[in-house]
């Protein structure tokens, strides 16, 4: 049986193999990105993507 697991294929490796989290606000266009050190960007998506 195949599963797929979002939350995996959206945790994409930094250099140091570390984990990256998101957050994505109610309609998915603005989320932040944290990395394992806790530095935070964040982006702001059109609805082109």
């Amino acid at each position: 049986m195949h599963t797929i697991t979002p939350a995996t294929s959206r945790e994409p490796k930094t250099p140091t193999g570390g984990i990256v989290t998101y957050r994505y606000n109610s309609l998915g266009l603005v989320y932040e990105i944290t990395d394992q050190e806790g530095n935070t960007e964040s982006f702001y998506c059109d609805k082109e993507g």
